[in-house]
This record gives C-alpha cells, sequence and structure tokens, in this order.
C-alpha cells in the first residue's frame, strides 16, 4: 500500500451542519497539510474543495432507504474509481456514514456519535446499519478515531471493539481573540440553548421547564433546535421562548457574552460543541449530568441537573442556582491546548503519518 495517496470521503455535507463545521476546520487544512508534505489528496464528496481533485458524490438522498441504497453506489464508485486509475488509496472517511464496505482494511474512520443505536425509532433503517454491519467493518480498519472518550467507550461496549485501535481527538472552536470574557451579563438577561432539532437534544424536556419558571427568565434556542414541531408550538404561546434559529458567528458571539447561562440538557452527545463554546466566553453552564458532559467540561465549575426531573431545573433557573462567573478560573490557554483545531489535526496528521 502507497501510504501517499490519500482519499478523503465526506458524505453529503450539507450548509450550516456540524459536518461542515467538522469539514472546514479540521479535514480541509489536514488535506493541506498532508498535500505540502508529498500525499496526493483526492476527495470523495458533493462539494468541490480548493486545490485538490474529487470525484463527485452522485448519489445525494440521505434519507431512510435512499440512505443505505446510497452508500452502494458510493462504494461501487470508490472501487471503480480505484480499478480504472490504478492507484491504490489509502481512505479516510470524515464519518461513520461513508463506511468503505469494499474496503475497510485500508481506511480510517471517524466515529461522530452511535445515535441511531440509542435511538432506533427516529432512524429505524441506520439503526439496522448500525447494529448489523457498523460493526464489522469497524473490526476491519485499520484505525478508528473517535470525538470523545464517551463515544469510545460506547464503541468497545457495543461492538466488542479494542480500545488500542481507537484514537480521541476532540474537536474544537473558532476561539476569538479578544481577551474580554464574561461580559455583558446582565439581570435581565436571557439563558440560552444551542443545538439541532435530534431526540437526544432533549428539547421537549426544555421547553417544558420554561412553561414553569418565572416570567422574568427568558431562554433563547438557537440552531436547528427552532424547527422542532413542539418547541414552535411551545414559542407560540410562551413568551419566555424566543427562537433565532441559525443566526451569523458574530451574532451567536454575541449570545454568549450577553445571556446568564448556557442550558445543556442533552442525554446524549457524541462531543457537545457548545459547551466549550461557553466556556471560552467565561459563561455558566447548566447542563444535564451525564458522561459527555462530565467528560468535556471536566474541572470547569458546571451546575449538573437530573434531565429527568424538570422541577429541579426550573429551581435552578428560577433561583438562579448556578456557579457565578467571578468563580470561574478555567484557562483560555488550557481550553485552546485541548479543545482547537490545530490540534485535532496535528494529531490526526500524526495518526496518518504512523499507519
Amino acid at each position: 500500500m502507497n501510504k501517499k495517496k490519500i482519499l478523503i470521503r465526506t458524505g453529503k455535507v450539507t450548509p450550516n451542519s456540524s459536518m461542515e463545521n467538522y469539514l472546514d476546520n479540521c479535514i480541509k487544512p489536514l488535506a493541506y497539510s498532508l498535500k505540502n508534505c508529498g500525499y496526493k489528496v483526492v476527495f470523495h464528496s458533493n462539494i468541490e474543495v480548493d486545490g485538490f481533485d474529487s470525484i463527485p458524490l452522485r448519489f445525494k438522498s440521505r434519507k431512510g432507504i435512499k440512505h443505505l441504497v446510497g452508500m452502494f453506489f458510493d462504494e461501487i464508485q470508490i472501487s471503480l474509481y480505484k480499478l480504472l486509475s490504478k492507484e491504490q488509496f489509502f481512505i479516510l472517511s470524515m464519518n461513520q456514514l461513508v463506511p468503505n464496505i469494499l474496503c475497510a482494511k485500508k481506511s480510517i474512520m471517524v466515529i461522530h456519535d452511535i445515535m441511531p443505536l440509542e435511538y432506533s425509532n427516529h432512524w429505524p433503517m441506520l439503526h439496522k446499519y448500525y447494529k448489523y454491519y457498523l460493526g464489522t467493518m469497524l473490526k476491519k480498519c485499520k484505525a478508528i478515531v473517535t470525538v470523545s472518550e464517551t463515544t469510545k467507550n460506547k464503541l468497545i461496549d457495543y461492538y466488542g471493539l479494542s480500545s488500542n485501535n481507537i484514537t480521541t481527538i476532540y474537536n474544537g472552536i473558532k476561539f476569538k481573540s479578544t481577551e474580554k470574557i464574561g461580559g455583558g451579563m446582565q439581570e435581565e438577561s436571557p439563558f440560552i440553548y444551542v443545538g439541532a432539532n435530534l431526540p437526544n437534544k432533549n428539547l421537549e424536556f426544555l421547553v417544558d421547564v420554561f412553561s414553569k419558571v418565572n416570567n422574568s427568565n427568558q431562554l433563547h434556542m438557537i440552531g436547528g433546535c427552532c424547527k422542532n414541531e413542539k418547541v414552535i408550538e411551545a414559542s407560540k404561546y410562551n413568551k419566555n421562548i424566543k427562537l433565532l434559529g441559525y443566526v451569523s458567528e458574530n451574532e451567536l458571539e454575541k449570545q454568549y457574552r450577553e445571556c446568564k447561562a448556557l442550558i445543556f440538557p442533552s442525554i446524549s452527545e457524541g462531543f457537545g460543541l457548545p459547551l466549550i463554546e461557553a466556556m471560552w466566553y467565561g459563561k455558566p453552564i447548566i447542563v444535564a449530568d451525564r458522561d459527555y458532559a462530565r467528560e468535556v467540561c471536566n474541572d470547569y465549575p458546571v451546575t449538573y441537573f437530573n434531565d429527568k426531573d424538570s422541577e429541579e431545573l426550573v429551581h435552578i433557573v428560577n433561583n438562579s442556582g448556578f456557579c457565578s462567573p467571578k468563580t470561574m478560573g478555567t484557562s483560555r490557554k488550557h481550553l485552546l491546548k485541548k479543545y482547537s483545531w490545530g490540534t485535532a489535526v496535528n494529531r490526526f496528521f500524526n495518526l496518518i503519518k504512523g499507519i
């Protein structure tokens, strides 16, 4: 196998998605680093990356049974490409939905989470893929990358994988250069929630809590969560809840700076990016007491709550029962080192070089 040739498979990347963020901040910089060191890098994607050859993603539907059919056609396309080009590429799959069925032994696969195993009713077809096929392919992979130790441990427990073949590489965030943190909070400042519209996010629980809190407590909801039907319905009758939807980076920064605290009720996460964003701005964090939260937040002073007890969270919100920003001493240098895209790219690069 010629290690100087890398095929990067992204799957279908949609705008404003976590995968777009991962591609832009981790995979693209990694590709440029590999190219600068003499690797031939080719992308298999629905988007073009400047400076690289690409194989267009032909089957772009990614819903239900069409998703599984699409993966099958993607595999045939990659196999034909390798045959016609007469080149042996090592493959990096950016996420678990581009599985390399026909060439798993020559691949690295990135696993962000295993949500379809945990929420089979929401992803019935993907549940079958995760349950019956993904584990077999992971056992054949040259290496596996997870975005957290929590996800790594889930893979080991569910599939019986060896920990020696799994490397944890944390996600990063785009840190702002300004040194001012924790500013802008007033007594009337809102709480914020940042996240997608997915079953693990526990959104119904959150809007139920804000139907019970004092009227002085406002909640700004940011991101895909605002497409949730129950969230939309709740916001029509509850003035405590304001739906902002997708916002610009500048507006997101403003929301973090001016919020009273981040509330994060997710039951399960592969990583939990808003947690480190809130830490960067020196903000209080109120989060469900789950393994992912304790791993990511680590020694940051966090207020944990039972995500099955809405009254506990109501009490915390009404009585400001969370850590004051004045008590938060987490170093930005520590966050930069642990949760930076630069660190992630370097670790990926060293992993590829070592295979």
